[in-house]
């Protein structure tokens, strides 16, 4: 495990690990395809029994997409994504907000030429990519806490690519 006072990771002893994953996939038409993923993960150190801090128990995805979807000239492809990252425990006792966000995609391809956009985060959700547990002092003119806090990196803002490609 990642330890904050000394800046590297040390040993946190002998886990134990089990999940099941679930997938399904349906093509109703030629070009539509339908998606969905489900995973649970339980790790916990052999010791105590604890959960493994940072490790999401569930995660989820769905999506539906149009792939090579004719048109008068050249195909269309374009998609939806939606995920859902689950409560995470994190040290200290503490658990990690459910993390909800998706993307989307619209491309043309003719002849070896394709031309699209992708918007990540479509939803402007705003999540937590990470959060870590430990005491910390944000001013210098006062003592450091000794109590653990929550700290947060910010998760993907919605951020638009825009791609031309040539495949052989």
């Amino acid at each position: 495990m990642f330890d904050h006072v000394s800046a590297r990771f040390l040993g946190a002893g002998a886990t134990r690990r089990g999940g099941v994953e679930a997938r399904v996939e349906a093509r109703p038409l030629t070009s539509l395809r339908l998606d969905g993923a489900v995973t649970f993960a339980d790790g916990r150190f052999q010791a105590t029994g604890t959960p493994i801090p940072f490790a999401p128990r569930w995660t989820g995805s769905v999506g539906i997409g149009l792939h090579d979807h004719p048109l008068p000239r050249g195909a269309l492809e374009a998609g939806l994504r939606a995920w859902v990252l689950g409560p995470r425990p994190l040290p200290e006792g503490f658990v990690s907000r459910t993390a909800v966000t998706g993307s989307a995609r619209v491309g043309w391809n003719d002849r070896g030429w394709g031309l699209g956009v992708q918007v990540d985060n479509v939803f402007g959700t705003r999540w937590r990519d990470g959060e870590f547990v430990y005491a910390s002092a944000w001013d210098p003119d006062r003592p450091a806490s000794a109590l653990p806090a929550v700290h947060v990196t910010a998760g993907t803002p919605t951020v638009a690519r825009l791609w031309l490609e040539f495949r052989r």
